[in-house]
Parts: C-alpha cells; structure tokens; sequence
C-alpha cells in the first residue's frame, strides 16, 4: 500500500462509514425511519450523477430503467400521509440527505480502489480507519457523560465489527472481547 492508497482508503472510509452514518443517525432524531428511507434511497440516482460528473460515465438505458423503477416505488411510499407529521422534518431530511451524498461519493469515488485492492482487502482496511474515527468521535464527544463500563463494551464491540471482514484475525479479537466482556460483567 502507497501512502496515496491509504489516503484514499481513508477519506474513502469517512465518508461511506462514518460521516454517512452520522448523518443518517442524526436525521433519525428529528423524522421517521419511512422518511429516512425515502430520502436515503435517493443515493442511486446520486451515484448515477456523479459517474456522470466526476468519472465521465455514460447512463445506459438500464440505469435510467432503475431509476424509474426506484423512484416509482419511493412514489407509492411517499403517499402514505402519517410520514410526514414531524415538525422537524426539513432538518431531519437535510440531514439525511448529507448522509445519502457522502454515501454515493464513497460508492462513486471506491469503485477503483476495490477493482484495485480487492473488495475484502478494501472493506477490511475501510472499516479498520471507519472505527478508528468512532472510537475518536467518542472520546471527544461521549467519553465524559459515560461509565467505563459503556466505553469498555462500546470499544469491544467496535473491534469485533471491524474484524468481521479479515477472517484471519477474528478469532484473536473474539478472544480478546470474550475476556473484555467477562471482566465487565
């Protein structure tokens, strides 16, 4: 790996796992999951435009086919009335939507580096910088308002999920978290 890759893998993973699920998270504070979905799922007509944009792709008649296709569907959802009927639901969905072109940027901007590394060996190594951000992101912001207990089970159960993914090291970590978890009990 070049510096240059690490950089990219690493920009790469705080956008499509950390900054996206931040914002996802955040939006859901303020509207519905229905309306989180809708919003959300907007991210292929982004990934789409971007292509376009960025990497010079053509839209084929298929794409555009499953646009229309996605978009009917959001149509259908979106006549359900009880959706709407949060009074934060433009800041929600401003949220959401942040969340939605982070992601498609990620999926946009990674479809190289996986035909590059590999889509494990990618995954693995995005996941490995996306909990590293969680992890600062919660002794910055969390870390004061939590016992040691919830930032033992927290970090523990960030490094099993990362690890899912690089199958020659889980069994170390699931070692280590079995012994983490029983002493806090």
């Amino acid at each position: 790996l070049t510096t240059i890759d690490i950089t990219k893998i690493s920009v790469l993973s705080m956008l499509g796992y950390y900054i996206a699920s931040w914002f996802d998270f955040k939006g859901l504070q303020f509207v519905s999951a229905g309306i989180e979905r809708i919003v959300l799922f907007i991210y292929p007509t982004l990934v789409v435009i971007f292509s376009r944009i960025f990497l010079k792709k053509k839209i084929t008649k298929s794409a555009l086919l499953a646009l229309v296709i996605c978009y009917t569907g959001i149509v259908i959802i979106a006549f359900d009335d009880t959706l709407f009927h949060s009074s934060d639901i433009i800041k929600g969905a401003g949220f959401i939507l942040i969340s939605a072109v982070t992601y498609s940027l990620y999926l946009t901007f990674g479809s190289e580096v996986v035909h590059k590394f590999g889509s494990v060996n990618f995954n693995s190594i995005a996941m490995i910088f996306s909990c590293t951000y969680v992890i600062i992101h919660f002794m910055i912001f969390i870390n004061s308002k939590a016992s040691s207990r919830q930032r033992c089970v927290l970090c523990c159960s960030i490094r099993r999920q990362s690890m899912t993914k690089t199958s020659k090291l889980f069994s170390l970590f699931n070692s280590f978290g079995s012994i983490v978890f029983t002493s806090v009990k």
